[in-house]
């Protein structure tokens, strides 16, 4: 237990100069160092297997160059992040505190196992031992080589400082990288709700965080990467999508798209998606929209190093798209349990939130804009657009459907349930919030009266 402890303090402390120059607060910064430091594992990972040699010394690269920046960025001067009081970090951290407690359970998740720490362990023997491994047919078969590095780095980084390959200190990593990520959707919620009562916004970022532990508890502290991208993600999509002017602040989402591309390959299609959505929203700024670009840049990268290696995918290298598309029965018959199993995991979160949507919708309207929050409809079109993918990859996949379901529904419906639970909860805020409109005929805003006041223009 005591080098689990160790490896948390080595996630936290790798990130603190660069989440510090960020942020500019001494009590955010820690929420954010496991994630700077996970980025910075990643890009040594890929640095690593690209030029060749250990990992140790790539480690060492990386990191002063994350140092670097940190202090390019604090001698620039930066504005400080807001929220950051006491109260605001506490109502972030005490409510996940205790479904966290689960990172003490027997380290025994089969995927965790069988792909990010067995990635971990081959990138801690350099980068021949890898590339070998990453093309071995072997471990394509269950290991889905390709996968991008971070949820692995991480835990590679801190098993060659540590001598040894334990599972608790694999596990007490990972779990932390993923805690900062579900810790920065509450803020990210926080932050788009901000204009209301600080009580109802704080409130409004926890139950979103909880709800990361609602789809699959065991996946948040169990050493799975789907929390860790989806927190990640729709934290991004909640800033880019939710909040009137999304890049007048790019830091945090282009972070957190960056965190998720580089996280799992369904996880980079979706950030393309959102890049699009974002994109189609800021389309009279292009200019300043191709800012969201970049982490689908990033994500392309280790697509293309992965291609270089000769990395394969066992879900997409026979898939069978053609016969998808001609309407093939066989492949079109696997739909009715994919729903079904779908609605079993998530469909009462859904139909809920698409409930309140739609109320919210009908008499709540005209209300959003009085808080800044951009239209519902852009959380439930990514919703619409991941089902799809996900569907398309079980229809056209040559595997059993029963193995999908049994083996990875529970934990890939979890954005579903994140983008309803957001958009339910941004309605509610929007139904407890205490209108400021002024009736007709009522005399005109004194100088006084805060800014926050105004009616600002909607975004369609």
């Amino acid at each position: 237990m005591v080098h689990s402890l160790v490896a948390v303090v080595l996630v936290v402390v790798g990130g603190l100069p660069l989440a510090f120059a960020l942020t500019r607060s001494l009590l955010l910064t820690p929420l954010l160092a496991p994630l700077v430091t996970a980025l910075t594992c990643a890009a040594a990972v890929m640095a690593m297997l690209a030029v060749g040699g250990g990992l140790r010394p790539w480690l060492a690269v990386a990191f002063a160059g994350q140092y670097a920046v940190a202090f390019l960025l604090w001698r620039r001067g930066c504005e400080p992040w807001p929220h950051r009081s006491w109260a605001d970090v506490a109502w972030i951290v005490v409510p996940l505190l205790p479904p966290f407690l689960r990172v003490f359970a027997a380290p025994i998740q089969w995927d965790a196992h069988s792909i990010w720490w067995l990635h971990a362990v081959y990138f801690t023997k350099g980068s021949a031992a890898s590339r070998h491994y990453i093309t071995d047919p072997v471990y394509v078969m269950f290991s889905h080589t390709d996968y991008p590095p971070l949820a692995s780095a991480p835990v590679a980084a801190v098993w060659s400082m540590l001598h040894g390959y334990q599972f608790y200190v694999a596990q007490f990593t990972s779990s932390v990288v993923t805690f900062s990520a579900i810790a920065l959707l509450s803020y990210a919620v926080r932050t788009v709700t901000a204009r209301t009562s600080a009580t109802v916004s704080r409130a409004a970022g926890a139950c979103v965080a909880l709800a990361t532990w609602g789809a699959a508890p065991f996946a948040v502290s169990g050493g799975l990467s789907d929390p860790l991208w989806t927190a990640a993600w729709v934290a991004a999509a909640v800033l880019l999508l939710l909040r009137e002017d999304a890049l007048a602040r790019p830091t945090l989402p282009l972070l957190l798209m960056s965190l998720a591309a580089l996280t799992k390959n369904e996880a980079l299609v979706m950030v393309v998606v959102l890049a699009a959505m974002v994109t189609l929203r800021e389309r009279r700024n292009l200019r300043r929209a191709a800012l969201v670009w970049l982490p689908v840049a990033v994500g392309l990268v280790w697509v293309g190093l992965a291609r270089i290696l000769g990395a394969r995918s066992d879900v997409t290298a026979d898939a069978r798209y053609r016969d998808l598309l001609g309407g093939d029965p066989e492949v079109w018959n696997r739909f009715p349990p994919i729903v079904s199993e779908l609605w079993t995991r998530v469909g009462p979160i859904v139909a809920f939130a698409v409930v309140v949507a739609v109320l919210g919708g009908l008499f709540l309207r005209r209300r959003r804009p009085e808080l800044g929050l951009g239209s519902d409809l852009w959380l439930w079109g990514l919703g619409l657009i991941y089902f799809a993918s996900l569907a398309v990859t079980y229809l056209a996949s040559t595997r059993p459907i029963w193995w999908y379901l049994w083996s990875s529904v529970i934990r890939v419906s979890l954005p579903l349930a994140l983008l309803s639970c957001a958009s339910a909860v941004c309605w509610g805020v929007v139904a407890l919030h205490r209108s400021r409109r002024r009736p007709a005929g009522s005399p005109a805003l004194s100088p006084a009266e805060p800014l926050a006041s105004l009616d600002p223009a909607g975004r369609p």
